[in-house]
């Protein structure tokens, strides 16, 4: 193309280019002025709500007391503040949103958590938002010298220890707990406690073994790690009420009277021990742990207990000697559901058939569904338990859902909730006559009506319910 030509189209294009440009610029502006106008006459639900309601939204923001610790941050409230001016007035003029807090010193950088007063003047800031509120604090510490050394952590927590509820110490190898020296203060609201250490105190070493004897209210103490036992500390053990935690022997059952909940892990050095009855415990929950030896419940007589989870025990032998020795009057039971468990578990319902209410079965093989949904459904040991108000299944392998639709039908003047969690997606299409009118419907339409007279039941995975009731929908 001569040289003339390609001028002539370049300066076609240039203004064609400029153009756009100008077309572009327009649209950019009308764009804004429609934005503006829309910011000016839309309405926001969030934003019309009244500051008190909103101020309640925002206290679901707030992480639950025993999830302070590994990897749930404290900084929910600095959310809020970015994201309006109506937003940050609300949270700031709201303390409780400011009572909690948690800080991984051994994550804050260096030069900063170093830095003499910069964590102190933080945090004071921080719980000054508070005003009067109890605090739930959490903190975890490495104890070497690359982070907050532990004589700095040991004033902040007694600047505050006459408002704290909660307190939470996670400690790293280098780390004493008993360097804070909980004794030497007092914690006059302090309920609950959580205590993490990566070894056993020494005791060798000449340091106050005494923790929260100066609380009159403490009676919740969570052990997070299997290197500290009850016994590593010295504890007003009448106070408890609550514990959690791996345990060597079975001191604590001695100590403490006046336990009603323990949830533990029972690691004992190959010892045999006595019968001890504990006649004010009403829940044992035996914790998940690589221990041979896990069978904590041979040694106990529980003749108070409500509630029994035993899923993670290895073996069952001992469960019937033990509801013989207790004669407990049980209302929920969890346990496995594997084909060996339950050969075991099932001879034991005739001993809780008149007080059991709810029962959990975990990982349930096809055999045990057959067993308890199967045709024989005359034979189910679940007919044994004629209070029973609440089922649950997870991780089911399958079920014969018709022979389940009708099994709930016999159930529905008295079982008020029923859940179903399969190991694999279902399928609900299927159709069978049943009923009271022997109505031919789908499996999901039964359960849905089952659901409409006023049965809770969740049927499916972990992240999704087949069963979905419309309330609105008229029953046929």
């Amino acid at each position: 193309m001569p040289t003339v030509d390609l001028r002539r189209r370049l300066m076609e294009l240039e203004g064609e280019i400029a153009h756009q440009k100008r077309v572009l610029h327009d649209l950019e502006q009308a764009r804004t002025a429609t934005e503006r106008e829309l910011l000016a006459t839309a309405t926001f639900p969030a934003l019309s709500l009244p500051p008190e309601v909103t101020a309640e939204v925002f206290l679901h923001c707030l992480p639950l007391l025993r999830g302070l610790g590994w990897g749930v941050e404290s900084t929910g409230p600095l959310i809020l503040t970015s994201v309006c001016r109506a937003w940050r007035d609300i949270t700031l003029a709201t303390p409780v949103l400011w009572s909690s807090l948690a800080l991984r010193f051994d994550d804050i950088p260096y030069d900063v958590v170093t830095n003499p007063g910069s964590m102190e003047d933080f945090i004071d800031r921080w719980l000054s938002r508070a005003g009067t509120c109890p605090l739930s604090l959490c903190f975890r510490i490495s104890g070497d010298e690359f982070t907050l050394s532990v004589s700095r952590l040991r004033d902040i927590i007694h600047r505050y220890s006459h408002r704290v509820q909660y307190l939470e110490i996670h400690a790293g190898d280098d780390c004493d707990i008993r360097e804070l020296r909980l004794d030497s203060v007092e914690f006059p609201l302090l309920q609950s406690a959580a205590l993490h250490c990566d070894h056993d105190p020494d005791p060798h070493v000449d340091l106050p073994g005494n923790v929260f004897g100066n609380a009159p209210q403490f009676h919740n103490l969570r052990l997070l790690s299997a290197g500290i036992t009850p016994t590593s500390f010295t504890l007003a053990w009448s106070q408890l009420t609550k514990f959690e935690g791996t345990i060597w022997d079975l001191k604590l059952f001695t100590f403490a009277p006046n336990l009603t909940e323990v949830t533990c892990s029972f690691d004992p050095d190959d010892q045999l021990f006595a019968v001890i009855t504990h006649p004010c415990l009403r829940s044992l929950t035996i914790g998940e742990d690589n221990s041979d030896d896990n069978d904590i419940i041979q040694y106990l007589d529980l003749p108070g207990l409500r509630h029994l989870d035993v899923r993670y025990m290895d073996e069952y032998d001992s469960l019937e000697p033990f509801l013989v020795r207790s004669s407990p009057p049980l209302v929920s039971l969890s346990v496995r559901g594997d084909q060996s468990s339950f050969s075991h578990w099932r001879q034991c319902m005739r001993l809780v058939a008149g007080t059991l209410e709810s029962l959990e079965m975990h990982h349930v093989s096809a055999g045990v569904m057959s067993s308890l949904f199967g045709p024989a459904l005359s034979s189910s040991c679940l007919d044994a338990l004629p209070n029973i108000r609440a089922i649950s299944l997870e991780g089911v392998e399958s079920v014969d859902l018709p022979f389940l639709v009708h099994f709930l039908y016999s159930r529905s003047s008295k079982l008020r909730t029923f859940k179903l969690v399969w190991a694999s997606n279902p399928f609900l299409d299927g159709r069978a006559w049943a009923g009271p009118t022997r109505r031919l419907d789908t499996f999901s339409g039964h359960l849905t009506r089952l659901g409409r007279a006023g049965m809770s039941i969740y049927l499916g995975p972990r992240d999704k319910n087949y069963v979905i009731v419309d309330e609105n929908e008229n029953s046929v």
